[in-house]
């Protein structure tokens, strides 16, 4: 069953988030078991950000090396929202790729997108840019 529900979503990272307070996206990844690697995927601007898919059970996320850091941050934790809110859609070594998440348009990569936003975005820091007109 595919989770797209927005409150789900968040209750999800939420979890994960209060379960490993102050970790890094790679320090979660590790938490969670799911392999990670830094590889060339192409340009940073035409190339693949990333993939992620499973093997005999184990998840695993390819992030193209040429991102900047805090692209590389992103993709993990949008692959991650793939691994955590659509696993069936991995299952027998089905890939999940993508190459511009800034243009989402189906379903399960607009899910990926907003887990990433919650598990990366700060609610106290988001409300402050808010008011300051961002």
């Amino acid at each position: 069953m595919i989770m797209y529900d927005i409150v789900s979503i968040a209750e999800k990272a939420m979890a994960i988030k209060e379960q490993w307070k102050g970790a890094t996206q790679w320090e979660i990844l590790d938490r969670l078991g799911i392999i990670y690697d830094f590889t060339d995927l192409g340009s940073a601007r035409k190339g693949l950000k990333g993939y992620c898919t499973c093997f005999f059970s184990q998840y695993f996320i390819a992030i193209n090396h040429n991102l900047p850091d805090y692209l590389q941050e992103l993709v993990a934790m949008h692959e991650l929202g793939h691994i955590i809110l659509s696993p069936e859609l991995l299952k027998n070594g089905n890939f999940m790729v993508d190459s511009n998440l800034s243009i989402a348009t189906d379903r399960a990569e607009i899910a990926a997108n907003y887990f990433a936003a919650e598990m990366m975005i700060d609610d106290d820091e988001l409300i402050s840019l808010i008011k300051c007109g961002y």
